[in-house]
């Protein structure tokens, strides 16, 4: 699967789908048999659903901030094809902080040997 926005703010293009459907083909043919589920990113994939540029093979998409909240934070955006005002919720704040968006800390290598730069 693909994770767009969540972290440092890239977003999607059908570029970068046609990539992961390219990996997902390569392991399918490691694997010997066909994946069930190619998931193209989340809510910040919408705009391209909306342009019909989702490639044929990505069969899922992780929708939680559009179906809650009918928003589309990456771009600023509200979806119009979706509810804004789905919910009330209550709640009794225990704590308030600041989270960096960028790590705190030594950095290592990351999964594909690389050293992230923030």
């Amino acid at each position: 699967g693909a994770n767009f926005g969540c972290f440092a703010g890239v977003l999607p293009t059908k570029k970068k789908l046609e990539e992961l459907l390219a990996v997902a083909r390569t392991m399918e043919q490691a694997l010997g048999y066909p994946l069930r589920t190619v998931s193209g990113g989340s809510t910040s994939s919408l705009v391209l659903l909306d342009r019909g540029e989702i490639p044929r093979g990505v069969n899922h998409l992780r929708i939680g901030e559009g179906i809650l909240l009918g928003t589309d934070v990456t771009s600023s955006r509200v979806i119009p094809w979706l509810r804004q005002r789905t919910m009330y919720l209550e709640a009794e704040v225990v704590e308030v902080l600041r989270k960096p968006s960028v790590p705190v800390g030594d950095v290592g290598r990351d999964a594909f040997g690389g050293t992230p730069v923030f």
